[in-house]
């Protein structure tokens, strides 16, 4: 980072904050790289989502949606963070965020095998 004097290392805090800046439109990016480096600003460095949003320039909801996805249970998780097709996207997690925790493995099941979000057949 140039505004640091030389020889010093800038904070941890600021390269966070950077990283995520950069990091952001990465389509490439698996969701929870995100996800996990906003929950560190957050817990770690005891920033709140508004202080969050300033910082990175992004609204508070987008803030929001990436620290939901916290509480996906940490199988799935394993899963999302496993994928190395991209077959789970943002949204998909954030979905996943919503539903309860016996649901979840049932539709990160669905994605992973590319069933989408048709619903089981009844027959």
């Amino acid at each position: 980072i140039e505004d640091a004097p030389a020889g010093t290392v800038p904070p941890r805090r600021e390269i966070l904050v950077d990283q995520v800046v950069e990091n952001w439109q990465r389509a490439d990016l698996n969701p929870y790289d995100l996800s996990d480096a906003l929950k560190e600003l957050r817990d770690q460095h005891g920033l709140k989502q508004e202080e969050i949003a300033k910082l990175t320039g992004k609204p508070k909801s987008e803030i929001s949606r990436f620290l939901a996805m916290q509480r996906v249970t940490p199988d799935v998780q394993a899963t999302v963070r496993g994928d190395g097709e991209g077959r789970f996207s943002r949204r998909h997690v954030v979905a996943l965020s919503k539903l309860s925790p016996e649901q979840q493995p049932v539709l990160a099941e669905r994605i992973k095998t590319r069933f989408g979000w048709m619903p089981a057949s009844s027959g």
